[in-house]
């Protein structure tokens, strides 16, 4: 998995919030922060651990290669009440606020700290909810969550020169009500997430992986803006993007040829599922490429 892999290759990862990340991985964490994650009854107490630690932590240390907050009160307030509910609101326009203070801790450190200049901040949801905020079916309101990614260098002008609009200015809204004002650019599929998380790091896919990296994360990971950037490093990114994905089919067809002689799957329905996921990747780089 990717912890394993992040501690195999030297990085320092430190952790806070959600006891979960240190029941599975004890060993694995350059510092860790756990706090109990099963009382859905307490919107505050986790939340509140973190964000006394957080910021300072960007603000003042530089002893970590990636730093993981799991905040819950998010997830304990669509439990306990539902997604539009105060207590719903109040808790997403607290986070809205923690990714405010998070981004511009993470600026102030790399105008000091050059090397920080490449971070990659990642906001996301391990899963969505229903109305009633429940989320162990399959259904698309459960199964699908947001992904937001923020490189410090790829910021325009422009937007390096605007100034965020304030919390009074943001509309309060329900939580569940569609907006036309900001809607997502684009989607990826969950699967694809560690294979991406694994190359923007330079580390190996992990084995039981079934996914593809996606170009448009890795870039900006790279710190190239999320794909503009000139020919000549265009090409080059190309060229290295090629390899990643013949190593990432390289991976899955060793994943699926150890678990076709693990399993009764047949020789057939394994070939499928190459053929189909070799077919994707040339239908992505051709698409790249064109």
């Amino acid at each position: 998995n990717v912890v394993y892999q992040m501690k195999q290759s030297g990085k320092r990862v430190a952790v806070m919030g959600d006891e979960t990340w240190t029941d599975l991985f004890p060993e694995h964490f350059s510092e860790q922060h756990p706090f109990p994650s099963m009382e859905v009854n307490d919107l505050h107490s986790v939340d509140n651990e973190i964000i006394k630690r957080l910021v300072p932590k960007i603000r003042s240390e530089s002893n970590w290669d990636v730093l993981i907050a799991h905040f819950l009160g998010v997830d304990h307030a669509g439990h306990t009440f539902d997604i539009n509910s105060h207590h719903m609101l109040d808790k997403l326009e607290q986070m809205d606020q923690v990714i405010r203070e998070v981004v511009g801790a993470l600026e102030e450190k790399a105008a000091r700290e050059s090397e920080f200049e490449r971070t990659l901040l990642l906001v996301m949801g391990d899963h969505g909810q229903t109305e009633t905020g429940e989320h162990g079916g399959n259904s698309h309101q459960e199964t699908s969550t947001i992904l937001m990614a923020y490189n410090l260098g790829s910021k325009t002008e422009e937007q390096q020169n605007s100034t965020p609009p304030k919390k009074k200015d943001i509309p309060r809204k329900s939580a569940a009500a569609p907006s036309d004002e900001f809607k997502c650019p684009q989607f990826m599929s969950q699967l694809d997430f560690a294979a991406t998380l694994s190359a923007v790091l330079g580390l190996p896919i992990p084995f039981s992986n079934v996914g593809q990296v996606s170009w448009d994360l890795w870039t900006l990971g790279l710190h190239a803006g999320g794909g503009e950037f000139g020919e000549e490093r265009e090409e080059e990114l190309l060229d290295q993007f090629d390899k990643i994905l013949v190593g990432n089919i390289d991976q899955v067809n060793r994943y699926i040829s150890s678990y076709l002689l693990d399993s009764k799957i047949s020789a057939s329905n394994a070939a499928k599922q190459f053929l189909a996921y070799k077919d994707k990747y040339e239908s992505e780089l051709g698409k790249i490429s064109s």
